[in-house]
């Protein structure tokens, strides 16, 4: 803990598996055995009264350590990034109580290159995508009711966020718009 409002983390992570399966244009196979090893970091808390933050990071080092059928020992492991991060931040509105409890927020999620298949022939570019919301608080219908707007994919990146070979490459949602309410009694 850094201070009383504010905690940070900090792991390290070393990961072997057996058989895990990697698809390559409709054909999957197990490959013998992989590793992730690496670190993960985060950070969260209040920086100010009104101003929260959540933010992390990690990195990844996956690789095939044995594979008996498709000779790539060695390789990087498929849809697996070696940086990855994300930014939170909230801020709650100074409004009076008796309106609610408002808060806005937004942040951004960065993803890096990464292998498109097993064999490391071609890489799905980084990227990063920005999300933001607006929350509400009252005692409108119950003990809380909560209604919340998200948009995701702020501003309609076009990404990649995995494949299954060169010719299955998976498109990323475009930019959302979703309305959560919820009530507790």
């Amino acid at each position: 803990m850094l201070d009383e409002r504010v905690e940070a983390a900090l792991a390290y992570f070393e990961i072997t598996k057996e058989n895990v399966v990697v698809s390559d244009n409709g054909v999957s196979r197990a490959v013998g055995k992989s590793r992730a090893r690496g670190v993960e970091m985060s950070l969260q808390g209040q920086l100010t009264e009104r101003l929260s933050l959540l933010a992390n990071y990690a990195y990844t080092d996956a690789e095939v350590l044995k594979d008996a059928d498709g000779g790539t020992a060695g390789n990087a492991l498929p849809n697996v990034a070696r940086h990855t991060a994300a930014l939170l931040l909230a801020r709650e509105l100074e409004l009076d109580p008796d309106d609610g409890r408002w808060r806005v927020g937004g942040g951004l999620r960065y993803v890096g290159s990464r292998e498109g298949d097993s064999d490391n022939s071609f890489r799905l570019d980084a990227y990063t995508i920005a999300d933001a919301f607006v929350a509400w608080d009252t005692r409108w219908l119950g003990d809380v009711t909560h209604l919340q707007l998200n948009v995701h994919n702020l501003f309609d990146t076009t990404y990649y966020p995995s494949s299954g070979g060169d010719t299955r490459v998976v498109v990323g949602d475009p930019l959302e718009v979703t309305l959560q309410a919820s009530v507790t009694f």
